[in-house]
């Protein structure tokens, strides 16, 4: 179980789920840029912790919780930057304070 991966089993691990990972990614983020991000990413952390993947268990499912994590994390990132012109004007009075209304 705490076994280093090869550069041959890693090249294998790659090339058979990159596919998967891509598009289930690209469809929860519908964004192609963060796709390829979360997907280069996804492999990055399996090579990682490919120790202690249970060899026992199917590898997609053990990926798949890895993106989505990924997925995840990035969306939350995401969510605590809003740009000025994403504030809609009509949300905004004189009555409340701007700082209100972006939190």
């Amino acid at each position: 179980m705490n076994q280093n991966i090869t550069r041959e089993e890693a090249r294998c691990l790659y090339e058979e789920n990159i596919a998967y990972i891509y598009k289930a990614s690209l469809f929860l983020t519908k964004s192609k840029v963060m796709a390829e991000d979360i997907s280069q990413e996804v492999f990055l952390k399996a090579f990682e912790k490919y120790g202690t993947f249970d060899q026992s268990k199917p590898i997609k499912p053990w990926l798949y919780q890895i993106m989505l994590n990924m997925v995840r994390t990035q969306c939350k990132k995401k969510k605590r930057y809003i740009f000025w012109n994403e504030v809609e004007d009509e949300v905004i009075s004189d009555d409340v304070l701007i700082e209100h209304e972006i939190l």
